[in-house]
Order: structure tokens, then C-alpha cells, then sequence
């Protein structure tokens, strides 16, 4: 069962990107656990805590206190089902992916229903989200990782309405290495030109940069791998079905991405 849990501090945080991983990490941690309530500040207790240099839990005092949990059932907007992002904007509205629900639900600070994006009209015809999994806005238009579908969507800040999709991209170094990869973004974000920066399954080049038009232009800040000097030394003496068997050093994927104003 999906939940989300709102949270409150001693002291105001100075970043909204600093309240939206708090949220993200306490999104995800109810996810799995599981836990159910109505909304209201319930008796709960989470330990903070931190590791030692043996990986051993050391209580620390908590930063942040449990106010409240919501469900979709307690919001009124049915059960949840794996709930993959949020985006909290400066101007007062959550959104939330209900991935497997395939839709994007938005909330007002009272945690009010304000609406929910999953059918749309485009082209003269009614299309629809298949597992969305990312969500960002900025003051004109909310940006949605269709994944399924392999499409970016654009909405109209204002009203909600549908304004235009991008497509996969052309990237010739995907097709080479894999025939068969299918393209899937999983989250992004736009800057102040309309670029996108765009996490996508798979790809372990960095992000992926895409101009206004949903062009590709270059990868962006690939992870940088640092090879362990002893194994590198024993390859070179090693048979094949040995290097086959040993650990192959190429970048991790990336999990998540922010942009700020500037």
C-alpha cells in the first residue's frame, strides 16, 4: 500500500529541494513498510540514526518529527499503487506519480485534491499515461515521464491541459551498442531554455540532453568509475573464463536528478 507522509521541522528548511528528498525518502519508506492512517498525526515513532565505520546504527536526535500520514484511501483519492515521485512547487502544489494507476495526482498545501492527470485529449483523440514515473514543473508547464509509453508530456500549468509531447530520441550510440534497446525515461527536468535532462533506463552514460524540440544533443555527466589497480594487474594474466567472471567497471544509472533556479 502506497503512503504519504507529511512532516515538520524545528527549524525551516532554506531549500524546497532539501523538503522534497525528506519527503521523497519518508514516501518511500512508508511505501515498503506499509503502514495505514487517516490523515491525522498518529503515535508513531521513527529512530534517526547514522552508521559507524564498523556499519553499525548509532542513534542520533531527530531532525524532523512525525506530524501526519495519508493514504489514498484516507484523501480520498483511492488506494495508491507504487508511488514512484512528488514535486513539491513554489507555488504551493504537490504533485504525485501513482505510477501503476497511471496518473499524476496534484494537492494543495491542506493536502486538498486539485486534480488528477491521467486521460487527455490530443489530436482529436483521447490518449493516456502508462506508468508514469517522474514529475516536474515550472511556472508554465508540468513535465511527466510517460515511461511506458517512452514519451515526455507537457501540461499547461494553469488549467491542466495537454500541450505537447516528446518523443524518443534518435541516439545512434544506444541503437549500436543494443539493437533492442527501448527507450524509457524515468525522470527530468527543464531549465530556463526548455532543455530537458532526462534519467532513461538503461543508460549509464549520464543524462540524457534533449533541446526544446526533444533533439538529442549529448550526455550529460557520466559517473566517474575508478578501477581496483590489483584486479586491473591480475586481468592481464587471468583466461577468459576468469575475466568473464570478474566485475566489469562501467558507471552506476542515476536515481533522481533537481534543477534550481538558476
Amino acid at each position: 500500500m502506497g503512503c504519504w507522509q507529511s512532516m515538520k521541522k524545528e527549524r525551516k528548511p532554506h531549500m524546497k529541494k532539501f523538503f522534497a528528498l525528506c519527503l521523497s525518502g519518508v514516501l518511500l519508506a512508508l511505501s515498503v513498510i506499509g503502514v495505514g492512517a487517516t490523515g491525522e498525526a498518529p503515535e508513531l515513532v521513527y529512530d534517526t540514526y547514522i552508521y559507524d565505520n564498523s556499519d553499525n546504527p548509532l542513534l542520533i536526535p531527530a531532525a524532523y518529527q512525525l506530524e501526519a500520514v495519508y493514504t489514498g484511501a484516507s484523501l480520498g483519492v483511492g488506494t495508491f499503487s507504487d508511488l514512484s515521485d512528488l514535486f513539491y512547487d513554489g507555488d504551493g502544489r504537490l504533485f504525485l506519480c501513482d505510477t501503476r494507476n497511471n496518473r499524476v495526482l496534484v494537492f494543495s498545501p491542506q493536502m486538498e485534491l486539485l486534480h488528477e492527470i491521467s486521460t487527455f485529449e490530443q489530436n482529436g483523440t483521447t490518449d493516456a499515461m502508462d506508468a508514469p514515473t517522474g514529475v516536474f514543473a515550472n511556472d508554465e508547464l508540468i513535465l511527466v515521464c510517460d515511461s511506458n509509453n517512452g514519451r515526455l508530456l507537457l501540461f499547461h500549468k494553469n488549467d491542466y491541459s495537454f500541450y505537447r509531447e516528446i518523443g524518443e530520441p534518435e541516439i545512434s550510440i544506444l541503437k549500436e551498442r543494443d539493437g533492442s534497446y527501448t527507450y524509457k525515461p524515468l525522470k527530468a527536468v527543464m531549465d530556463n531554455a526548455g532543455r530537458f535532462y532526462v534519467i532513461a533506463d538503461g543508460v549509464n552514460q549520464g543524462l540524457v540532453r534533449l533541446d526544446q524540440d526533444g533533439t538529442f544533443i549529448s550526455f550529460v555527466g557520466a559517473p566517474t568509475v575508478v578501477p581496483n589497480a590489483a584486479e586491473m594487474i591480475w586481468r592481464k594474466f587471468a583466461t577468459k573464463a576468469q575475466k568473464d567472471q570478474m566485475r566489469q567497471y562501467i558507471p552506476t544509472e542515476y536515481d533522481s536528478l533537481w534543477i534550481d533556479e538558476d
